[in-house]
């Protein structure tokens, strides 16, 4: 009858295959008409699978030996396949698609997510434990600076080691390398100078100083003034 509806139609094998699929489709449906009930405890997810294979005539195309590592416990009815395999795979390194009516599990990688290492705290003076504001702070060579009170954080997602160089004006430099963490209280030393004692005293102000004891004599410049030599005898004279 096949041959009569579709006359040459039948041999041909894109056709047989989508014959075929709808076959497997067909008989998922009548298959799975009914509810899938698993019931195990601490099981192997391999195992498992072969149950609902048994039971339900799944197809189904996985590693034994990769499968026989995970260990499940489930108590729960489902409707469809598409529910078991999601159910039991979720959480799992594990994929499944849906090849011809086969399900084939396979491994999928799972990205880690790059880990993420913090260090905080305050700079303080160590003599009197104030707060040093503004600190220039270099964290595994990057520059900043500390906040108004003296608090820091940096964070890294390549080590959990943080070198870090601390300086404050009039303070020595602090070099040291920490483990992540929170809370440090990085004290700063300050540098002292020592001078000697600088005692100042009061003198009196001579206002007029009087040198010599003879009279003084007057010279003048002849290129500016002019004065005859007996005004000038006179003037010296007197």
């Amino acid at each position: 009858m096949m041959s009569t509806l579709f006359p040459g139609a039948i041999r041909n094998p894109v056709f047989k295959r989508i014959l075929l699929s709808l076959l497997f489709i067909y008989l998922g449906i009548v298959a799975f008409s009914q509810e899938i009930r698993i019931t195990c405890s601490d099981e192997p997810l391999n195992k498992i699978l072969i149950t609902l294979l048994d039971n339900y005539g799944l197809m189904l195309s996985f590693d034994d030996k990769q499968l026989s590592n995970y260990k499940l416990t489930v108590d729960k009815k489902f409707t469809s396949p598409v529910q078991v395999f999601d159910y039991l795979l979720k959480g799992l390194p594990l994929g499944y698609e849906i090849s011809d009516g086969v399900y084939v599990i396979y491994s999928v990688q799972i990205k880690e997510k790059p880990k993420r290492y913090i260090i905080t705290g305050r700079i303080t003076d160590k003599t009197n434990h104030e707060t040093l504001p503004f600190s220039s702070i270099l964290v595994n060579n990057a520059g900043f600076f500390s906040d108004a009170k003296g608090n820091f954080s940096s964070t890294s997602t390549s080590d959990s080691i943080f070198k870090i160089k601390i300086s404050y004006l009039g303070y020595y430099i602090l070099d040291t390398v920490l483990a992540s963490g929170t809370n440090y209280n990085l004290k700063l030393t300050p540098s002292v100078i020592a001078m000697e004692e600088v005692v100042i005293t009061g003198s009196t102000i001579a206002r007029t100083i009087q040198t010599g004891t003879s009279p003084g004599i007057a010279r003048l410049n002849h290129k500016i003034a002019y004065f005859p030599v007996m005004a000038i005898i006179r003037f010296l004279t007197c």
